[in-house]
Formats: structure tokens, sequence, C-alpha cells
């Protein structure tokens, strides 16, 4: 079985894409390619549109495994760097303001690009 998963929440509706991921197990798929990151990055993502759109489906689901996983220094996202030198200040502290609390608890900050900015 062939995962693509290049179609984005927007692109194909916020629901559908949930029910996609879950439908198909990509979390789980990632975790067999030892893709840890990118499992807990799409973790989190489905927790934050569950949230966001007051579904309670990830809730069916037990991926409490995926805890030992959580790295230890944050991961920010490659544009912070940009946005630093744009900004002319460290911008890690600011995002923090912002971050994603669904993303946070896997120690990944991702934030809205207008609420900091």
């Amino acid at each position: 079985m062939c995962y693509r998963f290049l179609t984005l929440p927007n692109e194909m509706g916020e629901v559908k894409y949930v029910i996609s991921v879950l439908g198909k197990n990509v979390i789980d798929f990632y975790m067999q390619l030892d893709w840890h990151i990118e499992a807990l990055y799409l973790l989190a993502t489905i927790e934050y549109l569950c949230h966001k759109n007051h579904l309670d489906f990830i809730d069916q689901y037990d991926y409490s495994a995926l805890e030992t996983y959580v790295p230890e220094e944050a991961i920010y996202p490659e544009g912070i760097g940009l946005l630093s030198r744009i900004m002319g200040m460290d911008m890690k502290e600011r995002v923090l303001e912002f971050a994603i609390p669904e993303y946070m608890k896997y120690n990944i900050i991702e934030y809205e690009m207008d609420q900091v900015v």
C-alpha cells in the first residue's frame, strides 16, 4: 500500500483530512518506518484539527507509545531563522507565546504566522 500525503488539510477540508489520515493509519505507518518526528507532527496536526473542529475522532486511537519519542529539545519551524533575520531579533521566545498547545505537548513548536508578526 502506498501512502501519499502531500495533500494539505485546506486542499481537501480539515474534517476529510482527519478522517483520511486516521482511516489509512498513516501515523502507524510512519512509526513502522521509524519516522517518529513525522508521526508526532502528524498526530499533533490531527489533534489540533479535531480540537478546532470539535471532533472526537482522535479519542478512539491510542498513540501513547509515541510519547517515548518526544524530542528533548524543541523543534522549531525552519522559517523561524528567516523570521529572526527579518525582524532583527531572535524570534524563538516570541513564537513560544503563540505556539499551538497540541504541538507543544510533543515539543514541536508550531504557530499561526499571522499571530506572531
